[in-house]
């Protein structure tokens, strides 16, 4: 791999957890305001399912 390749993957990594800390963020706050208990079950899953592919970007899977 050529030092640009190595430095555009590292940058496209960091774009995606970049999106995806954000997306975690603005769930976070979903669930802050969120006044119907029935919809926090589907925030806390979209927040885990977040979380999980934050872990997979941070683990290199």
């Amino acid at each position: 791999m050529k030092p640009n390749d190595a430095n555009q993957s590292d940058r496209r990594e960091s774009t995606q957890t970049h999106r995806l800390d954000r997306e975690i963020r603005n769930i976070l706050v979903q669930i802050e305001n969120e006044p119907v208990p029935q919809n926090l079950t589907r925030l806390a899953q979209q927040l885990q399912a977040a979380l999980q592919r934050r872990r997979e970007t941070m683990n290199g899977d």
